[in-house]
């Protein structure tokens, strides 16, 4: 419901058993890099009025934020993804506003 915020300890825990402290960098270096690409599309669709890229771009946000197990930034995309989906634009550019502060 996106009512937590913030990253899994027990899923961060697991990623250094599995790789050491470098492959979270890693990890976390990607999942930013990915994430802001997103954020980007998303800015892009909001000002082409393009709820395809909109939908796209949350969708990929919404699986990258659920991976590295930030349920709070999931909502937001999820609520992103179904604006597109819906065609509407209505209030996009706040939900992109939350996306940004969970980044």
């Amino acid at each position: 419901d996106g009512s937590t915020t913030g990253l899994d300890a027990q899923l961060i825990a697991d990623w250094e058993a599995m790789g050491g402290k470098a492959f979270v960098a890693k990890l976390a270096g990607q999942f930013i890099q990915d994430a802001i690409q997103c954020v980007e599309q998303l800015e892009i669709g909001l000002r082409t009025d393009n709820p395809s890229l909109l939908r796209e771009a949350a969708h990929g946000l919404k699986g990258m934020a659920n991976n590295m197990g930030l349920p709070a930034l999931a909502f937001v995309a999820s609520q992103l993804e179904e604006k597109g989906k819906n065609r509407e634009t209505n209030a996009v550019a706040r939900l992109i506003q939350d996306a940004q502060r969970e980044l």
